[in-house]
């Protein structure tokens, strides 16, 4: 057996097995996160008191619901959802685009120009859905001011804020580019406007030096576009366009009279961008007792850009911890196994990440003390798709640790996430569409679990 031994000032000291086993446990979890206090990963809250023994329980009654996430901020993000989609279990799914745009520098025409051809180009990076075509998407000239300072919300309505009349002459074209060597999945998505829209840019309604040269003189003559989806009746696709991409431009080619020339105006920089997404209230989903939170299904359904999210909740955690008494929690361990199957993942690709994060009678969200944006840690927190175990999993040591010390109980928020590793942040993904179905706590088969290892005290 292999044993340990400690040098003290009054001689050499051999070590229980049981205890052996505790300080090996300990001194690799220090030494994994030296850098940190190691008591803050819920793996080290041991007192100056004999150890009797490290025990496990998986017993904690666990229950989750679906329910319809409010509005999410969606302005200002890199990746910009656009298209339609039907899916056989969550529903329509519809995103849409507003943007602003800008002039690329100060120009002259030249003698009497004139617009030959005027395009949208948007660089996108991918897409979701089964088919691969798009629907159709009409565009519209912004006719109200949007400001940089608002934050605006994924249930956005822009009644009131465009023209009538659509000025794309074209449905969109989407073809395949190889400019992006580590995104093999790279596409242009292309629409033609009216020569009438590239007139107004050519002869502009203000003086063409300010027009070309005084940004906030050209924002509030060219308030931006409308990106209008029609939702498809089944089967469709959603788009991950890039504004900001350098490829992604408006581009207007014309003649004067000595040349034929173009001329680009670009979404980048500061200017505003605000995804819409709509998913008819999820009529046509199907999802058992949605918002029902009195009702726990055998599944939970989980979906981005802010669909649906689900609670769950350990409605007897506080009796367990009375049973418990004086205890250390070394770790707990929630597992949510995935119940998608593996054809429908084929077809509707499920997330790579998920966030969990506390919730309060109110609704108010806050990051558990396990989140990475608390520990300032890679890879402890946990959240991601395990192809091996076909689940995802989350450490809240800490969390449970709180409330055996006697801390406020509040439920849990789970959620389709987008992590951030440079910032340690998990946030609700508004960039990607992806969705799964995931075991609830009152499934047969295999249920969501809650491992508590935990050491008691004397």
């Amino acid at each position: 057996m292999l044993r340990f031994s400690l040098s003290t000032p009054g001689g050499r000291i051999t070590l229980h097995p049981i205890k052996q086993y505790i300080f090996c446990y300990i001194f690799l979890i220090s030494a994994y996160a030296c850098q940190e206090d190691p008591s803050r990963l819920g793996l080290n809250f041991l007192k100056d008191t004999d150890l009797v023994a490290v025990e496990f329980t998986d017993t904690v009654t666990v229950e989750a619901y679906t329910v319809e996430r409010e509005p999410l901020v969606t302005s200002g993000k890199y990746s910009m959802p656009l298209g339609s989609y039907v899916d056989p279990v969550f529903g329509a799914v519809k995103a849409e685009l507003l943007a602003q745009f800008a002039y690329s520098y100060y120009t002259d025409f030249g003698d009497n120009p004139v617009c030959d051809s005027v395009i949208v180009e948007l660089f996108c990076s991918g897409g979701y859905g089964k088919d691969e075509f798009i629907s159709k998407i009409n565009v519209y000239q912004l006719t109200t001011d949007l400001i940089d300072s608002i934050d605006y919300l994924s249930d956005f309505d822009p009644s009131g804020y465009y023209t009538i009349n659509k000025i794309n002459t074209s449905d969109p074209i989407v073809s395949n580019m190889n400019v992006d060597d580590d995104n093999t999945d790279s596409t242009l998505f292309q629409i033609h406007l009216n020569k009438s829209f590239g007139s107004r840019l050519i002869d502009p309604p203000v003086d063409d030096s300010l027009f070309y040269s005084n940004d906030s003189v050209f924002k509030a003559n060219m308030k931006g576009l409308y990106f209008k989806v029609d939702q498809v009746d089944e089967g469709g696709r959603i788009l991950y366009t890039l504004p900001s991409n350098i490829s992604s431009r408006i581009v207007m080619y014309y003649h004067n009279d000595e040349d034929t020339l173009e001329y680009s105006y670009y979404f980048y920089g500061s200017y505003v961008r605000i995804g819409i997404f709509d998913f008819d209230n999820h009529n046509g989903a199907n999802i058992p007792y949605l918002n029902n939170e009195s009702v726990q299904d055998t599944a939970i359904y989980l979906q981005s850009l802010g669909g649906t999210a689900a609670t769950i909740r350990l409605p007897y955690i506080g009796d367990l911890v009375s049973k418990l008494g004086n205890v250390s929690i070394s770790k707990a361990e929630l597992i949510i196994p995935v119940l998608t199957d593996s054809a429908e993942k084929a077809d509707y690709g499920i997330p790579s990440q998920l966030g969990l994060r506390a919730v309060n009678g109110e609704g108010e969200e806050s990051v558990l003390p396990d989140d990475p944006s608390v520990l300032g840690l890679v890879g402890y927190f946990g959240g991601k798709y395990s192809s091996e175990n076909n689940a995802y999993s989350f450490n809240i040591g800490n969390y449970i640790h709180d409330l055996v010390e006697g801390g406020e109980y509040n439920d849990l928020r789970l959620f389709v996430g987008i992590y951030d590793e440079n910032n340690y942040k998990i946030s609700y993904n508004t960039e990607k569409a992806s969705r799964v179905v995931l075991s609830s706590g009152n499934n047969p088969n295999n249920r969501i679990k809650l491992n508590i290892y935990y050491t008691e005290i004397r």
